[in-house]
């Protein structure tokens, strides 16, 4: 509690001095009080000190009280007579504080007293308390305020050495606690109020920790009992950490022991100890179990299979014949269980002795015993037409007849991962192949093998000539297949007919207004196509008729048509012109009389359709009008011509008013139409069509507006090229800027797009979309050469070294299914050219474009498809021949050769225009020929070169590929491409290499171009390479081995650089080899096509690829036309030829 400043008697004391005071008047010092006999008085006062700001001490002198307030001198009031005593004390001091008083006491004498001294100051007090809960060594550190810490080591009182002020603030904290003790202040803040703080509690308690660890070595099912000083006891069922329930103290002791039962053991490591100030977790218990093995054998498992055995939770697979052990150990005294979880592919299992209990040994007795399972062998049958059947077999027997197309099963089962060889026997022309007729049989059998059945079979055609444009042909085949032939020219149905079976082309609906006969329309096919079929149609011819109306007595009329052909008529009724119109003709009526005589013609103009013309309308009177109307909206310099009634053409050059010359006829018809539109401009008529009823005509209205052209710009065009906009259509033949006939107006739209593709050609728009503006639009189309491609085989059966049959087949850049697919004759049937090659050797079979670029040539044997190693056979038996091809698909054989290549292979042929050929092969080098109609000899060219490639002709001269260099090699000829000194050698002379141009592996196929202006000549080359390096070779996947190599009229130099890469990652999982190779200039680039090289079984299954290198990149994106079919092998490759 605060304590007042004043009590009750010192107020009452100051009270009395101060009404004193204010009733007397102060005397000057020395001056005797009134009725004092004269004595003089003096003050007393003096100095005051220490005082602190707002405090208050009063002083006391005799009777007086004194109360200051500051600092400083201070005087009492009343005077104290000289002689007499003064005494001045404290009467109350400041609150919280205590004064003294020197020179307070003395007599008075002549003078003021001044020299009292005041001096306080403030009262301090102890804080201190009790500590309790310290342990016994632990001490304790405490602060009061920020004063020195006090360190405390024992339960009980406490006290600060520093004192603190009275009234002033005290705050006591730990400043430390003890090691593994928490403590707390009660009481520990306050103000001090005049006496000894000691009531601050310190409480302190010990901190608990956990007792932890890890377990292991437990399995499935054990368990042991952990306890920490003989009890706080807890169960562990598995290995891993655990963590008692009760902590322990802050220097009390732990005892960690484990209680298990056999075959379970267990040790405890770092179990004991006294707690620290931290939870103990390092506590470690082991435990193991006896245990032993299980195991036993297993028999019957076939190579390659594996069964799969579990005995609880662990499984093994066992892959092979024999003991096995499970590799985890079974717990003593438990039980197993062994059985199969998964048993081997098609197999099935049996367990003898699997289940038991261990008993203080290993077990070995477990017997497991596989057998392979039966699944049935099947598949499919395509390609058979009625009455056609195939003999399947199995391995060589089990036969199956299988006579129409569907699944098929063979009747015997085949036992599992045994290898089955499915075959397939047909009569020809039916050719069957299986291609995936070999492997082993799986689980649940085999049900996709496929037979493939074709029949030999050969388009039948030939030409139509007389055709009148825009009408329609119907033929029919055997009364059975029909065609619908729109077009003079070639003709082919589509469903190609059997091989040795009948053919019979007839007419099944004449085109309208036409007769058309078959001329060697029957026969029998004979190992060929079919192109002597003859159509010659020729238009029927009908008569112009039509009616006269108003003539009178003595009036007549002539009419004309066509401006010929008078007719004169006198009387009204019918008439008919004398000489008939062919159909799809023109006829044009027209009338002329003599004045005053008018006569107009209605329905007077026309195309002669099937059937005479009947409604022409000749109206005839004295009275006519004219026939007239308005044009608005013709552009400024143009010129539009109107028709009236078929008849009178009048051309209009300005707006405004028109007139027709020629009247109309009372009552006569008028019919205005727009004969001409002006240049980019269309026009249309209303009211345009009538009847002249006594005046003129003035209200045909014409009104023009603005069109716009839709243009294509066509590059590389070789052909003929049908494009079409909606209903618009065009045909282009030649490069360059082209308009479709029907402009357009702003806002109409347009989407250009190819309707018909050139012979031979691919040609895409770019651009070709969009709405018309207020300008014409030009669409870019570019056109390019599809790749022709030499294929070999039908793929009835594997290819070996026998005589194969020869496809040609035609691909678009971009790939998709074959354009065309021409079948070289392998069969003298009825006299025709066979060529065939051996399927197994994979030089044989080059594609080479015609120096003028019309023909593709290539090479083979007049063999039989099917003679044995037909390359081992001699010219004079089998003669050596070259193939040729046209655009068109006309295939000739002129040269066949008995004097070159004997024993050995033929691989490609050459020509400029037909004249004259170059051959290569092996054994016989480069040779020269020319066409014959019999078997003829060659002329040997390259000395000193015998086993070449691939022989082409580019920018006029004769290059050729070598295979291996000879042995011996004076000239030092390398693997690469070479030349002769001059550009069409016809005689023997030793070739050039074309400089720095050698190949390190393996070429064929190449292909060369003049791409550089400034140097003479080809100049850029793209060679094949035949061997594809692995990986580790420093190769990548998806690469094609093709190497790219440029002369700068020196020497040539290999772009290292170029790397033409898959645009499918994963196409191939090795650098790709090839084979065929052919370039060729395109408005976009140069259009590089590709065959792969695989040597293996003769190159089946293998690519055609394409890609396009425009100088953009040295990584040309190459992607895949066509995959070779099964058993069959893509070879050459070239553009396709020129018209």
């Amino acid at each position: 509690m605060s304590r007042p400043f004043f009590s009750s008697a010192v107020l009452v004391g100051l009270l009395s001095v101060v009404l004193t005071a204010c009733g007397s008047d102060p005397k000057p010092p020395g001056e005797p009080d009134a009725g004092g006999g004269g004595v003089p008085s003096y003050s007393v006062g003096g100095t005051m000190s220490g005082l602190r700001d707002g405090a208050q001490v009063v002083l006391r002198n005799g009777e007086e009280s004194l109360s200051v307030t500051t600092n400083g001198s201070f005087a009492f009031s009343q005077k104290v007579a000289r002689g007499a005593a003064y005494a001045v004390t404290v009467q109350s001091p400041p609150e919280g504080a205590s004064c003294t008083v020197e020179s307070g006491s003395g007599t008075m004498d002549n003078a003021d007293v001044t020299s009292v001294a005041v001096t306080c100051g403030a009262n301090t007090y102890p804080v201190g308390g009790v500590v309790s809960g310290l342990s016994e060594g632990a001490s304790l550190e405490l602060r009061n305020n920020d004063g020195p810490v006090l360190t405390v080591s024992a339960n009980g009182p406490f006290r600060f050495p520093a004192e603190v002020v009275d009234l002033a603030g005290y705050s006591v904290t730990v400043q430390s606690s003890p090691a593994g003790h928490a403590c707390t202040v009660e009481r520990g803040a306050g103000t001090v109020n005049g006496s000894a703080v000691t009531d601050v509690a310190i409480t302190c308690a010990a901190h608990t920790f956990g007792v932890r660890g890890s377990l292991f070595g437990l399995t499935q099912g054990q368990s042991v009992v952990l306890k920490n000083n003989g009890g706080d006891a807890i169960t562990i069922t598995a290995s891993g950490q655990f963590v008692f329930a009760t902590p322990v103290a802050f220097g009390a002791s732990y005892d960690v022991t484990v209680e298990a039962v056999y075959p379970v053991a267990c040790t405890v490591s770092r179990g004991t100890g006294t707690m620290g100030n931290q939870p103990v977790t390092n506590v470690s218990v082991s435990c193991k179990t006896t245990r032993f093995s299980l195991g036993g054998t297993v028999t019957g498992l076939l190579p390659t299979s594996s069964v799969e055995l579990t005995n609880g939770s662990e499984s093994i697979r066992v892959n092979v014949d024999g003991s096995f052990v499970f590799v985890g150990p079974v717990d003593d005294l438990s039980g197993y269980s062994v059985t199969v979880s998964s048993p081997p592919m098609g197999q099935a299992c049996d367990v003898r002795n699997g289940t038991g209990t261990v008993s203080g040994a290993n077990v070995n007795s477990v017997v497991v015993t596989c057998w392979a399972s039966e699944y049935p062998l099947g598949g499919s049958v395509a390609g058979l037409s009625g009455g056609q059947s195939v003999v399947l077999k199995n391995n060589g027997g089990d036969a199956l007849t299988v006579a129409s197309n569907g699944s098929f099963t063979f009747p015997k089962p085949v036992s599992y991962w045994s290898t089955y060889v499915v075959t397939a026997e047909a009569r020809y022309p039916l050719i069957c192949s299986v291609p995936n007729g070999t492997g082993r049989i799986g689980v649940g059998g085999n049900a996709d093998v496929v037979v493939s059945c074709t029949t030999r079979s050969f388009t039948v055609g030939g030409e139509v000539a007389g055709l009148v444009e825009g009408t329609a042909l119907e033929l029919w085949n055997n009364e059975q297949e029909r065609l619908t032939v729109s077009a003079n020219g070639p003709f082919a149905f589509l469903q190609p007919a059997a091989d040795l079976s009948a053919y019979s082309v007839s007419v099944k609906t004449q085109p309208e207004g036409q007769s058309c006969e078959v001329r060697q329309g029957t026969g029998t096919l004979g190992g060929a196509t079919v192109k002597s079929v003859s159509v010659v149609c020729s238009p029927n011819s009908y008569l112009v008729r039509g009616t006269v109306a108003g003539l009178g007595d003595g009036q007549s009329a002539v009419l004309r048509n066509n401006g010929g052909d008078d007719l004169t008529v006198s009387a009204d009724g019918a008439f008919a012109f004398p000489t008939p119109v062919a159909f799809g003709a023109a006829y044009s009526v027209t009338a002329q009389a003599t004045a005053p005589l008018v006569c107009t013609v209605s329905n007077g103009t026309g195309t002669m359709g099937e059937g005479d013309v009947t409604r022409i309308e000749v109206l005839c009177g004295t009275a006519s009008y004219p026939v007239g109307g308005s044009v608005s909206g013709l552009a400024e310099g143009a010129m539009l011509e109107l028709q009236n009634n078929g008849d009178e053409v009048l051309p209009v050059s300005a707006n405004g008013a028109f007139t027709f010359a020629q009247q109309v006829a009372e009552q006569g018809s008028y019919s205005v139409t727009v004969k001409t539109q002006p240049e980019n401009q269309r026009c249309a008529v209303s009211s345009g069509g009538g009847t002249v009823s006594g005046a003129p005509v003035t209200n045909i209205v014409v009104t023009c507006e603005n069109v716009y052209r839709l243009r294509v710009s066509v590059s590389g065009l070789t052909g003929t090229l049908g494009l079409k906009s909606g209903a618009d259509a065009l045909t282009v033949a030649t490069d360059g800027e082209s308009s479709f006939p029907l402009p357009l107006r702003p806002g109409e739209a347009y989407a250009v797009e190819v309707s018909r593709h050139p012979m031979g050609q691919t040609c895409e728009v770019s651009g070709g979309t969009g709405t018309m503006g207020e300008a014409h639009v030009t669409v870019m189309v570019a056109c390019e050469a599809n790749a022709m491609v030499f294929r070999v085989g039908a793929g009835a059966t594997a290819l070996n070294s026998n005589a194969t049959e020869v496809f040609i087949d035609e691909y678009r850049p971009m790939g998709g299914a074959p354009v065309r697919t021409f079948a070289i004759p392998s069969s003298n049937a009825a006299g025709a050219a066979r060529l065939t090659v051996s399927g197994g050797d994979v030089h044989q079979g080059h594609l080479s474009r015609s120096g003028n670029g019309r023909l593709l040539t290539f090479t083979g044997f007049d063999a039989d498809v099917g003679l044995a190693n037909v390359s081992a056979t001699t010219a004079s038996e089998r003669p050596r021949v070259i193939g040729q091809l046209d655009l068109a698909g006309t295939f000739t054989l002129p040269v066949r050769l008995s004097d070159a290549y004997d024993r050995d292979q033929v691989r490609a042929a050459s020509t400029v225009d037909g004249t004259g050929y170059w051959l290569s092969g092996r054994g016989g080098g480069i040779r020269h020929a020319l066409p014959a109609e019999n078997t003829t000899v060659s002329t040997a060219i390259s000395t000193g070169v015998a086993d070449t490639r691939f022989v082409s002709l580019f920018d006029g001269r004769v290059y050729f590929s070598l295979g291996t260099a000879p042995n011996p090699n004076p000239q030092g000829y390398n693997q690469g491409i070479l030349t002769f000194p001059t550009e069409q050698p016809t005689a023997a002379v030793a070739p050039n290499q074309l400089p720095s141009l050698s190949t390190v592996f393996n070429s064929s196929g190449f292909a060369l171009l003049d791409e550089r202006p400034e140097v003479a000549g080809v100049d850029t080359a793209y060679v094949s390479i035949n061997l594809g390096r692995g990986v580790g070779q420093g190769e990548t996947p998806d690469m094609l081995r093709l190497e790219k190599w440029t002369f700068d009229g020196v020497s040539w130099s290999r772009v290292s650089s170029f790397v033409p890469t898959f645009a499918v990652a994963g196409t191939t999982i090795v650098p790709i080899a090839t084979h065929g190779v052919s370039a060729v200039r395109t408005p976009r680039g140069v259009r590089v096509y590709v065959t792969t090289y695989q040597p293996s079984g003769g190159g089946a299954g293998n690519l055609l690829v394409s890609f396009l290198d425009d100088g953009s990149s040295f990584t040309p994106s190459v992607h895949v036309v066509a995959t070779a079919p099964a058993n069959t092998s893509f070879r050459g490759v070239s553009a396709s030829p020129l018209p």
